[in-house]
Order: C-alpha cells, then structure tokens, then sequence
C-alpha cells in the first residue's frame, strides 16, 4: 500500500473474510493479503485476529446499546404500539450494518474469555438501558431486562433469518410482525393488532419446505443400520459407545464453530476415538451430517405429536417447552445449520424435506389462526416465529450460555402464552 493502513484498514479487510469464509478459516495472514499489508505490519496494529473481532463486537455493542436509548414511552394504545414498530424497525438496521459482528457474538468458546466479557457487557447495558422503560409495562414474572435481551435476540435472529432465506423481503415487512409479536406480548390489554398482508408477492424461500404435502410428512428413510449415513448398524455395546460419542462430539463442535469450519479430525479429537473407528460407521463428513439430520427429523416427531393447542393450560405449555428446549440442547446445531449455514448448498434428499417439513409443521400450529395459506404473511410470520422458537433459546441457553434456561423457558411462555393464544 502507497499509505501507512490504519486499523480501519485491517478491521475492513477482516469482516470481508469473516463474512465469506467464516471467522474459524480466517487467519492473519489471509487478513494481511486482503488489507494489501504484510503480516508483520498488520501484528503492529492488531496481535491475533481475536483483537481485531474484540474491536468488531465492541463497535457493535456501542450502536445495539445506543439504540436501547432511543426507545420512548411505550403506553398501552396504538401509540405505544407505533413506538414499539419504529424503535424495531431501528434496531433491526443495526442488525444489518452489524450482521457478521452480531452472528459472531454466539460463536465465542471459553477461551476468548475477553471476548466473552465483552459480549456479556454489551447485553448487561442494554438491559439495563431498557429496564426503566420495561419496568412500566407487563412483563408477568420475567424480569424486565431479560425480556429486554430476549427482544433484541429475537429482533436480531428473525432479521438474520429473513436475510438467509427470503432476501427478496424487505426487512420492514419483518418489523412489521416483529413489533406485533412483542405489542402482543408486552401489551396484552391493548385491543390486538392482527397480522397485516404485506403488498409483495410470496418469494421462495428456504424455510419453506420445497415440496410441501398436504397428505401429511413424507416417511423417513429405515436402513438396515438404524440411521441414515452409518456404514453398518451399532449391535455391540462397543460400537454403541462410538456412535453415540461420535455424535455427540460433532454436535458439540458442530455447536461452537459452525458445520463449515468443523473437520472430521476435530471431530474425533473431542470423543477421544481413533480415526478407525469413525471410519468403521462414516466414511467421511456428509455421511455423519446425514446420521445427525435422521436423528434431529426422529427428535422432532415427539414435540409435534404434542403440540400445544389454545385450550393447552399453562403448566402443560410450560411442560412441552421445556421439552423442547431438552430437544435443542441435543439437536439445535443441525436445525440452525440448516437455516443459517448449511442448507442451501447441502441436500440430502428426503431427509432435508422431512426435517424442513416436521419443523415447520411445528412453527405454523404455533402461529395465529387466519394466516393465508402459503402467502407471504404466513412465511414472514413463520421466519418470526422460527427466530423466537428455534434461534432465540439456541443463542441464548445452547449455542452460548448467555442466559439461564430458566429466563429463557420465561421468556418463550410469556411470548406463546400472550402473543399468539389464538393457536389452531
């Protein structure tokens, strides 16, 4: 470079990287080339590319913890309602100029410590930013600066969502719902909104599943293996034992890093296994993404079969969400990385559509009754409902520990209880 590069120089360079090759695959030297310096020359400036994603979070933590600021009174009438709907649609564009830094705030392991720090403080000021403001409306038994979290994980993973699998919706046509979902849920004396049709026609998307039967879910695969992807089927308590640790091992990793940046050999390094023995089952990593995803599709029979209902009562509801959050702990990373990483570049035939099917036919019998059939309010309102249903207690109590499961189970039945009692 003609010019002595400044930070903002490396900074730039990095998020490019981090957004298309993912933070893991990112090493300094690779961040020197894009910034056009050497290697020695970017370490004057930054140490480690942690020093450099410290400094993107924190960028990204002052604009999330500004904008709680800019929330007004919110009463309970239209007004208020109308407070909510511009103060989302706000936070929501800071979501999408900070999109890579905010994905990366939930893929911090126990050694970026700092990092971490950094991530826990931004969400302890937000919350107590908002508290004042949440403390005058009804937040039953949550407290209100969980609730405050809760809604800007929420915001952020519905917008985050929409942007993966319906890019041709505005992100206002999200706000929209969003700002209804949470005028619902923190004003529940305000006469309900209801779900308005936004004038766009339904765009394909992802979270839809490809070929939607109305004669019910397509029967899943029953090799002679027991799972779908396995060499040969576990007879002996030993291969029992391989299995089992194998596939919690890659849920683990698959859980802090992402599926793109998990090898085979990281994989068998966490279960502690020779590479033999993951070859006696798998014979390379679709095969084990292929056992992962039968497995999450079996998972998800059980939370559908008991679906809750209108006249479902409260401690019942409570029950089913504690199951299904039991259910995400184990099998969380395959239903975000299929939305968020993975599934528009890896097909696995019937099991992709049975497991967008199953998911999805949990998401509508979740949502208000009266939505058209297949339009686009009824797909906006799945991405909204899929956010609070799947990424919000993923981000929050899985993926990175960030609230207790208790706040989180809190939060998800106040949400379901007072948003959307009109279920089918």
């Amino acid at each position: 470079m003609s010019r002595t590069p400044t930070p903002e120089d490396a900074v730039c360079a990095a998020l490019t990287l981090f957004r298309r090759i993912g933070y893991r695959a990112t090493t300094m030297e690779a961040i020197a080339a894009a910034a056009g310096v050497t290697s020695d020359v970017l370490r004057e400036l930054y140490r480690s590319k942690e020093e450099i994603l410290r400094d993107l979070a924190e960028e990204c933590g002052a604009d999330v913890v500004r904008h709680a600021g800019r929330l007004g009174t919110v009463e309970a009438d239209r007004a208020g309602l109308d407070e909510l709907r511009v103060w989302i649609a706000g936070l929501s564009s800071v979501v999408h100029r900070r999109s890579t830094a905010m994905r990366m705030w939930l893929m911090v392991d126990e050694a970026e410590r700092e990092l971490r720090q950094s991530v826990l403080r931004t969400l302890s000021s937000f919350a107590e930013t908002l508290r004042p403001r949440f403390e005058k409306l009804d937040t039953g038994s949550v407290d209100p600066g969980v609730l405050a979290i809760a809604v800007l994980t929420l915001v952020a993973w519905a917008q985050l969502t929409r942007a993966a699998q319906m890019p041709g919706i505005d992100e206002s046509v999200v706000d929209d719902h969003l700002a209804v979902l949470v005028g619902n849920t923190l004003l529940p004396d305000l006469p309900r909104p209801t779900w308005q049709p936004p004038p766009t026609p339904a765009p394909h998307d992802e979270i839809t599943p490809r070929r939607r039967s109305r004669q019910g879910l397509p029967a899943l695969p029953e090799p002679s293996t027991g799972l779908v992807g396995l060499r040969r089927a576990a007879r002996t308590s030993r291969a029992e034992y391989v299995v089992d640790r194998t596939l919690t091992a890659a849920v683990d990793v698959i859980r802090r890093q992402g599926y793109g940046a998990t090898s085979v050999g990281e994989i068998i390094t966490v279960a502690g296994l020779p590479r033999a023995s993951f070859s006696a089952f798998w014979p390379d990593r679709r095969a084990l993404l292929q056992t992962l995803t039968h497995r999450a599709a079996l998972a998800l029979r059980g939370p559908l079969a008991q679906l809750p209902t209108a006249d479902t009562g409260r401690q019942d509801l409570r029950a089913w969400i504690s199951s299904w959050l039991d259910m995400l702990v184990q099998h969380g990373p395959v239903l975000h990385l299929w939305v968020h990483e993975s599934g528009n570049e890896i097909e696995l035939g019937g099991l992709t559509v049975h497991l967008r099917q199953t998911a999805l036919s949990i998401v509508d019998g979740l949502l208000p009754g009266g939505l058209p059939d297949e339009s686009t309010e009824r797909r906006v309102a799945r991405v909204v409902m899929w956010a609070l249903l799947v990424e919000l207690p993923y981000a929050l109590c899985i993926q990175a520990e960030l609230l207790p499961r208790s706040d989180v189970l809190d939060v998800l039945a106040l949400f379901l209880e007072r948003a959307v009692p009109d279920r089918p």
